[in-house]
């Protein structure tokens, strides 16, 4: 079943050029060419991509079929993660302040895009089955607000699948350009939810194999001074697994790690936090 945007928004947004649009615009902590950075480096990230096939898992485990069913992506970015999710056949809807971001989600192919936050967005209270916020919740600074709204357009049982970066002591320069408040543990993450009404289904560490590498690469260089700031055509090079020894060893750790949560076994340790919460 497709949904019904005008109906779910009470004819708030108005669509132009296949995309749905709020005219109030709200404030984000992303820096401005953050879509655009992302989109260069994406198609070719193996991080990205293990983020999706964890994502995609933990729909697959969590998520019953259901025709009614479809998946809200908040601040999706780019699209990447939506289409991932609508390539498995359940219905996305990106909902996504910046407009770069809507325009390279809609040429991606993602059929249902909403520029607008999801407090903007004008949706109505228990509409979404189903809800994801992939790297989206350490940028808002009032946690506890975003994620009461999420429960609240939540219908009753519904899922909400969240990642975050792990570690206060991963933080680096990084964070600070991306627009982070705050990394999370899993306990930490578990508990920003449960205050806020939801249950917790699952929730694991994932990236093992990187936190060594940032934590010597990125973290450790930061608090001794000697990061060199942040630079895109770095980023995009680490978003690149080396054809070296060490690359295919990272390489085979991650496909193990999910085969790992495609089990719904958990991990101790990792860069990210993975949850998958529900409403009572």
């Amino acid at each position: 079943m497709l949904p019904d945007i005008d109906q779910m928004t009470g004819g708030t947004l108005q669509q132009h050029d296949g995309i749905w649009t709020s005219k109030t615009k709200t404030q984000i902590s992303y820096p401005e060419a953050g879509n655009a950075d992302c989109l260069k480096i994406e198609d070719e990230s193996y991080w990205f991509e293990h983020r999706n096939s964890i994502i995609t898992s933990l729909l697959h485990q969590h998520a019953a079929p259901d025709s009614r069913n479809f998946f809200a992506d908040i601040g999706g970015g780019n699209g990447f993660q939506s289409k991932a999710v609508q390539d498995t056949g359940l219905t996305t809807v990106l909902i996504e302040p910046g407009l770069m971001g809507c325009i390279n989600a809609k040429n991606r192919g993602v059929q249902h895009v909403v520029n607008a936050t999801l407090e903007t967005s004008g949706l109505k209270d228990e509409t979404i089955p189903l809800a994801g916020a992939f790297d989206v919740v350490e940028h808002i600074e009032d946690e506890a607000n975003f994620l009461q709204l999420i429960f609240t357009k939540l219908r009753p049982r519904g899922l909400f699948f969240m990642t975050v970066p792990a570690l206060s002591i991963l933080w680096s320069d990084e964070d600070i350009y991306a627009g982070h408040f705050r990394r999370y543990t899993v306990k930490s993450a578990c508990r920003s939810l449960t205050e806020q009404g939801f249950e917790i289904d699952f929730a694991s560490y994932f990236f093992k194999p990187l936190v060594l590498p940032i934590l010597l690469l990125r973290a450790t260089r930061y608090r001794l001074g000697l990061s060199n700031g942040v630079a895109p055509q770095k980023t995009a090079k680490q978003h690149t697994l080396p054809s070296s020894f060490a690359g295919r060893i990272v390489g085979r750790s991650l496909e193990q790690e999910l085969n790992l949560l495609s089990r719904k076994n958990k991990q101790r340790i990792g860069s990210s936090v993975v949850v998958v919460a529900r409403k009572p």
